[in-house]
């Protein structure tokens, strides 16, 4: 089934999908932005989680005090507002059109109002960005305006009772006070949280003449008073524009936040509008240059994109943290395992530097990790389930889900795999180590003639029944183990690990005696109904298992709403895990199986108006955790396998997907063992295809579009290798 999908010249969106606020993000700032084209005025009107993430976050600021969740609170800084003013109100939307345009990050928004006096239309067209030096840009547009004029309200104020009363651990601020600056241009909101540890300022100010400033003191309860302030524009009519900035920086962003706001504002108004939004639009064009694709299908097209801003938008620009989302209900914006699928993406564009963050900022977690590894009585060192920016999270009691050491270790090595950059590889190859020795030593223990898993907790996440042998664990382990060893012959250093050949070979038993006798991988030893853990495959592409494992999940389907459940551990609530099935995608184009197009296809319908794609499908079709950046990272992943990957010595062009894409190009897709392929398909026929071989070395590989061998024994020397339509090297 096909979305529907509108697009213009300032984006797409998919009207008939369900309505969530866009989330604008830069890595640090995080905000959801709603049919104004602005913050939410009326959180009352929302339901769900959407409610606890109300105004302005950043990336880890979060409190611990007076509460007992494990991630802490995510501190709302503040909340801010921009509305169109009709005949004294508050013109509510109506008629709204909204598009998002991912190449550059922008949010355009249509609305208008009918003035009930005169019947005379206002419409107003919002152009929204976050820019990376943490400014929130609208500019509005006067389309029509009755005879009295369009004045507009820009807001900024401390988060209200009744946002702050969503969450179960109400946050106040310690301090927050508001000021107008002498010529009434700008509001200036100071905030302190957590015993001030945390402070800042906002600055919002705007180009347009102004009509009035003042601060607002709201006694919402009797308990807790608002501090609000607002700017009003003098009237505007047809043909005018004006712009509302509005800029936050803290004490984590830099010490001396005031004086670096001041100069930034400074800054900003000798520039002007035009030269800001070319910087922004400069910035992303950047970063979407590195590859790109053109697919026949404009809804999947767009859902790329917008999956490549959503990793980029949590992607901390200096730290390297990926969280799943730098807002409350997104898992209260730690950073899982599951930052690998981020991880996968980056590099299969060629985003080598996010990727290469990502590890550097794990090692600077050595310390940390060899302690936690100390206080469980074992060597090496032991990642914590999920961290912030600083911190491991404080959990009460010991987490035994082990199975993300062993994921970053492998992730280590697959980045000097999809870039060749053996400096990158002996400068992380002691994180790489130091969490496998933890894994061998805590985790590997023997069972028979063969060595299993023991002592943790498996993907099921059962505390009351632990399993044997947890099978993603297992295999996991295995892959990093091997790469391990590989890692070691190529930079001709001896191994940490003792009888390191002997254990790689008795856990890849283990692994085997996970299948049953139909030949379908389980998640744990003596299982019956496969779940996501047993998604082995991008490791074991070629393990026998593969086709009869994904072919008994796609029974776990509901067929009224046409949803897979390729997630269906038993705990969970859930009719899908889209970012499971888009795994599920990236396994089939491995082996070239046509089901891959159509699982993808399948899986973008759970998706929202702007792109977003939900953590989990509701029992009726509702999502959970929308914007969750998992799930963007495994579409991107997704797409790139049946665009090029290399699998067994093999190149595979739109393996899985020339059946269903005829007329495709792409360039820079990195396809693994460092191998960047672009290429122009047409009518399922090579046009051009050019590959470069990032390794030091020559490789030799086959061919093969779709299912068809074009070319065998191709030797492909380092550097730059063109090829003709017949897939032979072109000198």
């Amino acid at each position: 089934m096909r979305k529907k999908i509108l697009e213009n010249e300032h984006g797409a969106c998919f009207p008939d999908k369900p309505y969530f606020p866009m989330y604008l993000g830069n890595g640090v700032d995080a905000m959801l932005v709603n049919v104004t084209g602005s913050g939410n005025p009326w959180s009352l009107a929302f339901a769900g989680r959407f409610m606890q993430a109300v105004g302005w976050y950043k990336c880890d600021r979060r409190t611990h005090r007076n509460n007992k969740l494990v991630y802490g609170v995510m501190l709302p800084l503040l909340d801010f507002t921009s509305h169109a003013i009709l005949n004294g109100d508050t013109a509510v939307p109506r008629d709204t059109e909204q598009v998002f345009d991912p190449r550059k990050a922008t949010l355009t928004t249509i609305y208008s109002q009918v003035d009930n006096q005169t019947l005379a239309r206002m419409r107003v067209r919002v152009t929204t960005f976050l820019t990376a030096d943490h400014v929130l840009v609208e500019r509005y547009e006067i389309l029509e305006a009755p005879p009295c004029g369009v004045p507009l309200r820009f807001t900024v104020q401390s988060p209200p009772h009744h946002h702050l009363n969503l969450s179960r651990n109400v946050v106040y601020p310690d301090r927050k006070t508001m000021a107008v600056d002498a010529d009434e241009t700008c509001l200036r909101y100071d905030f302190a949280y957590d015993e001030e540890r945390l402070h800042g300022r906002a600055l919002c100010w705007t180009d347009a003449a102004i009509a009035s400033a003042r601060i607002v003191d709201e006694d919402d309860t009797g308990e807790w008073q608002c501090v609000r302030g607002e700017i009003q524009t003098r009237a505007l009519h047809a043909g005018d524009a004006v712009v509302r900035y509005l800029a936050v920086l803290d004490c984590v962003d830099d010490p001396d936040y005031q004086a670096a706001l001041d100069r930034l504002m400074e800054s900003w108004r000798a520039n002007g509008y035009a030269l800001v939004r070319a910087k922004h639009e400069e910035d992303w064009d950047g970063y979407f240059g590195r590859s790109s694709i053109e697919i026949p299908r404009p809804d999947l097209q767009h859902l790329y994109e917008v999956s490549r801003y959503v990793i980029r938008a949590n992607h901390h620009p200096r730290l390297g943290y990926q969280p799943v989302g730098n807002l409350p209900y997104l898992w209260g914006g730690a950073m899982f395992w599951d930052a690998s699928f981020a991880l996968s993406a980056f590099l299969g564009c060629g985003h080598r530097e996010e990727a290469f963050r990502m590890i550097a900022f794990l090692r600077s977690l050595l310390p940390q990790a060899r302690a936690l590894a100390r206080r469980l009585s074992a060597a090496g060192a032991r990642l914590e389930w999920t961290t912030g920016t600083r911190d491991f999270t404080p959990y009460p009691d010991t987490v035994t889900q082990f199975h993300n050491n062993s994921v970053w270790a492998h992730a280590v090595y697959q980045c000097y795999a999809y870039t060749g950059d053996r400096a990158f590889l002996a400068d992380a190859i002691d994180l790489m180590e130091e969490l496998l020795v933890f894994m061998v030593d805590r985790c590997v223990v023997g069972h028979g003639d063969y060595l299993v898993m023991g002592e943790c907790e498996g993907i099921d996440e059962s505390v009351s029944q632990p399993k044997v042998n947890d099978t993603w664990t297992c295999a996991v382990t295995l892959k990093a183990l091997e790469e391990y060893r590989c890692a070691c012959a190529v930079l001709e250093r001896p191994s940490r690990i003792e009888d390191l050949d002997r254990i790689i070979e008795g856990l890849a038993r283990g692994l085997d005696a996970n299948v049953d006798r139909d030949g379908v991988l389980q998640g744990f030893a003596g299982g019956k109904l496969p779940h996501w853990g047993c998604l082995v495959f991008d490791l074991f592409p070629e393990h026998p298992a593969l086709e009869p494992t994904v072919r008994e999940m796609m029974k776990n389907r509901d067929a009224e709403m046409d949803v897979y459940n390729f997630h269906a551990v038993t705990r969970y609530a859930e009719k899908g895990f889209p970012w499971a099935q888009y795994w599920a995608v990236r396994i089939l184009s491995r082996t070239g199986n046509p089901q891959a197009s159509a699982l993808l296809d399948n899986a973008a319908e759970s998706v929202g108006y702007f792109g977003s794609i939900p953590e989990r499908v509701w029992y009726h079709g509702e999502f959970v955790n929308e914007w969750f950046s998992t799930g963007s990272a495994a579409m991107v992943w997704a797409v790139h396998g049946l665009l090029a990957n290399v699998t067994g010595g093999e190149l595979r062009l739109l393996s899985g997907a020339a059946h269903a894409w005829k007329d495709v190009a792409f360039s820079g897709i990195h396809a693994g063992s460092g191998i960047v392929v672009s290429a122009k398909v047409l009518g399922g026929e090579i046009e051009a295809l050019s590959i470069e071989n990032k390794m030091a070395r020559e490789q030799m590989l086959r061919l093969r579009l779709g299912e068809e061998l074009i070319g065998d024994g191709l030797t492909l020397q380092p550097g730059a290798n063109r090829l003709s339509a017949g897939g032979r090297l072109v000198d």
